[in-house]
């Protein structure tokens, strides 16, 4: 089992956020309609072969507000990179694993506050 300290030390450079994203969402939506809060965890910068940039970034905004338009709400995690603030949101940037949990606890009451008014 990998530590996140140890994931991040690892050279990893392929993470289809928006396809992966949109077949997960496809793949629920074939059981139930009813209401999903789903928690992306991504440095915020979406790549791999043949995969990534400017024109993907706005298709995964695209998916995720198309889920959020059918009660299927996505927040983002990030784990050393802002990027993830420009993609969801409601996101998190987490620099210190000791903040993992209180940052998240955080996000979860202000995305339950926000979207069950």
């Amino acid at each position: 089992d990998l530590t996140i300290d140890q994931m991040l030390t690892r050279e990893m450079t392929n993470n289809y956020d928006g396809p992966v994203i949109k077949a997960v969402y496809e793949r629920i939506r074939n059981h139930t309609d009813k209401s999903v809060l789903m928690i992306v965890i991504s440095d915020g910068s979406p790549q791999g072969f043949a995969y990534g940039g400017k024109t993907d970034n706005l298709e995964l905004q695209r998916i995720i507000q198309k889920c959020k338009r059918d009660d299927f709400l996505i927040i983002g995690i990030g784990f050393g990179h802002d990027g993830v603030k420009d993609l969801y949101h409601y996101s998190i940037v987490i620099n210190d694993n000791d903040k993992i949990i209180p940052a998240t606890t955080a996000l979860l009451k202000s995305v339950i506050k926000m979207e069950l008014k």
